[in-house]
């Protein structure tokens, strides 16, 4: 579906307060200045010529469009670079226009006796075609996209012409009972158009299904703007004599509350921002534009655009993504821009994060909240689980094992709330929880390296030789002849007896001990010495049972650092 987007302008009743300027509209070099807003906000005021009325946004394309009401020409903003890129002649008088942002297409109306509807296509900034009406004095116009209907009041001749934009013909004249209609709404929801009556003080209510008129509403003297709040099924009218704003309930047609304007009267039109719930209503004897709050109904605002008092305001539009705000002066040939109220109030609560406790099962947690949107001054809170544990911006605190939803939820100063959560972990560091119950018995450990051998005693003295035996005695000389017999061996003498054997030498000093890696945790009774390199990094008890009473032996837990 087509989204519209509208902005409207209107000839002022008997040209009361319109300039006699005569030339084109066409954007003069540089800015006239920035001025500030009692809200703070910051206004650029564009300076123009040819007295400016209506404006409309086209947000996709990043172009404002605003009508020259006597310079017969449409002028083409550079919503981005606040720069003139095309300057489009058109008919006399052009006052109101609207956006059809799908197709990229403008229409205008025209306060002149003849009316009619010039449509521009968006893409060429050039005039696409005119589209005759026969009504006269044109102040505004609506759009229903998802129809393809424009509606346009002919105040002049008390009539609304139906404009049928897939062809641009006049499809149908309602000439229900009007008293010069000047503005038009539309709620593409329920396909209601609303059309204000200035001299009758109501509001005409068409069934845009059949294009015929369904009742009529009374509302504050004098209506001229109209504008819809489609999420909310919220009409206001802004009641030029009056000085006030009625709020009509477009399920029942009926009007729920009036608002007295702060500007005293002159209330001439309105823009919604459905996305933010405001509305920006100018009126000609003032010079700041009121800003409702479409919640509450409520005005929470006002702001200065910056130009002097003698001046006023004539139209006004909304861009619905960059919430940017448009207002024309007639009088004092400016465009002003300024930032309105953001979109909807939002907060950020942080990432996620994993935490790791010391050893008692904490963890310190520190962290400011974000939030956009909405109007100061803001409130904060934040919950751990659902419970409350701050009312500042930024959290500081201690966090126990376990998991833990913090949400962190603002408070504009209109009572809009807006909520984020983060999601937080923390975790027992890998030895310093809390004991458990007693583990499976650890294997055993690595055995260490034997201790080097000791050197070899020296050796033993060799033994005395043994004593040689007595020689034989000499036998008697034989008779010569026969040669004597030999005398014997004398018999071997016995063997020395052995040596002592050598005294062992000293055993060598025992080897270094085994290494301990770093990260080695050792369970130790109290008392205990722990090997050189290990810290003491806690302690548990641990019930014991024997044959007797249960006891507690207190364990030491070190680690090899």
């Amino acid at each position: 579906m087509t989204q519209q987007v509208s902005g409207k302008g209107s000839r002022m009743n008997r040209a009361r307060y319109r300039a006699a300027h005569i030339t084109a509209c066409a954007l003069l070099v540089g800015l006239i200045g920035v001025g500030v807003a009692p809200a703070s906000a910051q206004v650029t005021a564009i300076p123009m010529s040819g007295n400016p009325n209506g404006v409309a946004v086209n947000p996709l394309t990043n172009r404002a469009y605003v009508t020259c009401g006597n310079g017969a020409n449409v002028t083409v903003v550079d919503t981005v670079s606040h720069t003139v890129v095309a300057v489009i002649p058109v008919n006399a008088a052009p006052v109101g226009v609207a956006v059809a942002t799908g197709t990229n297409t403008v229409y205008v109306s025209h306060n002149s006796p003849g009316g009619g509807v010039t449509v521009i296509d968006g893409l060429t900034n050039s005039v696409a075609t005119w589209i005759g009406t026969g009504g006269s004095y044109e102040s505004d116009l609506a759009l229903n996209t998802a129809t393809n209907r424009l509606y346009v009041p002919n105040e002049g001749s008390q009539t609304v012409s139906v404009i049928d934009t897939a062809t641009n013909t006049v499809v149908k004249t309602i000439t229900g009972p009007f008293n010069h209609p000047s503005f038009a709404a539309v709620n593409p929801n329920t396909g209601r158009i609303y059309v204000t009556n200035y001299y009758s003080a109501s509001v005409t209510v068409i069934d845009g299904a059949s294009n015929t008129v369904l009742h009529t509403v009374g509302v504050g003297a004098g209506p001229r703007g109209v504008a819809v709040n489609p999420t909310t099924n919220r009409i206001y009218v802004a009641n030029y004599d009056a000085g006030s704003t009625s709020v009509l309930d477009g399920a029942t047609d009926t009007v729920v509350k009036t608002v007295t304007s702060p500007s005293g009267g002159g209330l001439w039109e309105l823009a919604v921002d459905e996305i933010a719930n405001r509305v920006y209503e100018t009126s000609v004897k003032a010079t700041a534009v009121t800003v409702f709050d479409t919640i509450s109904d409520t005005i929470v605002r006002t702001i200065d655009v910056g130009i002097p008092v003698i001046y006023v305001n004539f139209g006004v539009a909304v861009d619905p993504m960059t919430h940017k705000v448009y207002v024309t002066s007639s009088s004092a040939n400016t465009l002003s821009i300024f930032d309105g109220d953001a979109a909807v109030l939002s907060a950020n609560a942080g990432d996620d994060a994993s935490l790791v406790s010391d050893l008692y099962g904490f963890a310190a947690f520190n962290r400011t909240g974000s939030t956009s949107g909405g109007i100061g001054p803001y409130t904060y809170e934040w919950q751990d689980n659902g419970v409350p544990i701050a009312s500042t911006q930024t959290l500081n605190v201690s966090l126990s094992v376990g998991y833990h939803a913090l949400t962190f939820t603002v408070t504009d100063s209109q009572m809009h709330t807006a909520s984020d959560t983060a999601q937080i972990s923390v975790a027992l560091p890998t030895i310093a929880g809390p004991p458990g119950p007693k583990g499976d018995k650890g294997d055993q450990g690595i055995q260490g390296i034997q201790g080097i051998q000791g050197l070899q005693g020296d050796k033993g003295d060799k033994g005395d030789q043994g004593v040689q035996g007595p020689t034989g005695d000499k036998g008697d000389k034989g008779d010569q002849g026969i040669q004597g017999i030999q005398g014997l061996q004398g018999d071997k003498g016995d063997t020395g007896a052995t040596g002592a054997t050598g005294a062992q030498g000293p055993i060598g000093p025992q080897g270094p001990p085994p290494p301990w890696p770093v990260g080695t945790v050792l369970l130790l009774t109290p008392g205990s010495t722990a090997p050189a390199g290990f810290v003491r990094v806690g302690s548990y008890t641990q019930p014991v049972r024997g044959a007797g009473p249960a006891t507690v032996m207190t364990i030491e837990v070190w680690r090899r650092q």
